[in-house]
């Protein structure tokens, strides 16, 4: 009797930890499942960013460049005049 007791209970034990397993992971895989798409939304905010600023840098490096240019003719002119050139 003690023996059925025993083989009883142990499979009692099973069933019951594997229930508990199967609802653990499936908690903790929707915490997975949520970290990964906030990871997925930050990264994909964060590229905008580098984008939007590579934008800018692209632009003021224009701007700086065209600037760059203008003094460099400007200067020209005032060495050789604007005739000679």
């Amino acid at each position: 009797m003690i023996g059925i007791s025993i083989a009883a209970s142990a499979i009692t034990s099973v069933i019951v930890t594997k229930i508990l397993a199967a609802h653990y992971f499936k908690l903790v895989d929707s915490y997975v499942e949520d970290m990964c798409n906030l990871t997925k939304e930050s990264n994909k905010t964060a590229l905008d960013a580098i984008n939007k600023l590579e934008d800018v840098v692209i632009k003021i490096d224009g701007e700086a460049l065209h600037r760059a240019v203008q003094k460099g003719l400007r200067k020209a002119d005032a060495r050789y005049g604007s005739e000679n050139m």
